[in-house]
């Protein structure tokens, strides 16, 4: 617990958000353009080239949309998980949990115009890149053909649009 005190190091650049009230979350605040600044305490260190910046501005929106798609591809994950125990996904089903700000936060930084090779654990990626739960839902079952022709399921999703390759392993 004591990690979660808003006097740690660790947490100085987002304790200011543990005395707001849960309001953080609803619809009023999520349309706030107001922009927030934060800044890490801990500096970071860098090889051969420029650290990143300390400091990053964002707004409440854009941290409700980063926090949306999270719990979106988490909840994503756990059906597939249900799905794949009842043995309808076949063959391997590589999960992505807890691994959803990897996929939220690499969208955020990259552009649309940016190819993404996918290995493993891909659901999550194609679902921040181009895809939807019916797409990724039909393909791991094995209903869908345009993306692998029914050959890679969890582990080969494809979209051209979407500048995702399959993954080679």
């Amino acid at each position: 617990m004591a990690l979660l005190r808003a006097e740690s190091n660790l947490l100085k650049p987002i304790s200011p958000f543990f005395s707001c009230t849960p309001l953080i979350l609803s619809h009023s605040i999520s349309s706030s353009n107001d922009s927030i600044t934060m800044e890490t305490s801990i500096p970071f260190t860098a090889h051969n080239c420029e650290p990143p910046s300390r400091s990053v501005t964002t707004s409440a929106a854009e941290l409700h949309s980063f926090f949306s798609d999270m719990a979106l591809m988490r909840r994503m994950e756990i059906a597939a998980n249900s799905l794949y125990k009842a043995k309808l996904i076949r063959g391997f089903c590589h999960l992505y949990d807890s691994q959803e700000a990897v996929a939220v936060g690499m969208e955020a930084a990259i552009t649309k115009k940016d190819c993404i090779i996918m290995a493993y654990r891909d659901h999550c990626t194609f679902l921040s890149r181009s895809g939807n739960l019916v797409k990724v839902f039909t393909e791991l079952m094995g209903c869908r053909v345009e993306m692998s022709n029914d050959k890679g399921r969890s582990m080969y999703f494809y979209c051209k649009e979407g500048s995702l390759i399959a993954g080679n392993s």
